[in-house]
């Protein structure tokens, strides 16, 4: 139904603009800004992602420097195993000429915390990195319909993490996870298959590692801190419409 509703909504947004720049086309001043800056420059679609962290397996040390050790400390995040969604994500292009545009996209990526490296192997929770990004794209136009493109950006991410019930123990342990940075890196191709309707390819990489403390409560003070490895490759592949 969430698919549904968010197709719904990009195909309403969609009709919208162009029913905007149909009723106002009479204005020649509106006309004249639609001409000059939307069309031919504005497009919205909807975009897939497949990611892969990087470095999904790492070891947790407490304020100390002393290796955290399974269940002994009540903390270990030893495991990040990915949590793929197939939920669609809207993304916007804004093309300043035929080889500078600006993206604006949602980037979403989620791994759940294990250990595994004592006898009774368990989840800790769920770590979720989300929020928009901005990639600066610079295109090599050329006589065929494909069009290879390269990026820079930057995404800013709201960091969750969601603990399993069991190991929070009705709230005695605690763990937050700091929002990050995170920087894009991106390459791929576009290819113009009919009209206005534009499809992407890419990789990306994204560097986002996120911050985290542990206490228990009542504590005034970290029993731990470590840093996620959430840095990922992303396979992406969108459809957008150009106005």
């Amino acid at each position: 139904m969430k698919k549904i509703c968010m197709i719904a909504g990009v195909l309403a947004l969609a009709a919208s603009v162009n029913a905007f720049a149909d009723y106002y086309y009479s204005n020649p001043a509106l006309d004249d800004f639609y001409r000059t800056y939307v069309n031919k420059h504005l497009s919205i679609g909807l975009r897939i992602s497949h990611f892969s962290f990087t470095d999904p397996s790492k070891k947790t040390y407490d304020a100390d420097g002393n290796l955290v050790g399974g269940y002994t400390r009540g903390i270990s995040t030893y495991n990040l195993d990915e949590r793929q969604s197939s939920m669609p994500a809207i993304y916007l292009m804004y093309d300043f000429n035929q080889y500078i545009a600006l993206q604006v996209a949602w980037e979403h990526v989620e791994g759940r915390a294990w250990t595994l490296d004592t006898a009774d192997p368990h989840y800790d929770g769920d770590l979720t990195l989300s929020g928009p990004s901005f990639l600066l794209r610079g295109s090599y136009p050329n006589d065929s319909i494909f069009t290879p493109f390269a990026g820079f950006g930057l995404a800013f991410l709201s960091a969750d993490f969601d603990a399993e019930s069991s190991w929070s123990a009705g709230g005695f342990r605690n763990m937050e996870a700091d929002d990050t940075i995170g920087m894009l890196i991106s390459g791929g191709v576009s290819a113009d298959v009919y009209e206005n309707v534009i499809v992407d390819l890419s990789i990306s990489y994204m560097g986002a590692d996120a911050d985290a403390r542990y206490w228990l409560r009542g504590e005034d003070h970290d029993r731990a801190t470590w840093t996620f490895p959430a840095s990922s490759f992303m396979l992406q592949l969108g459809v957008r419409y150009m106005f």
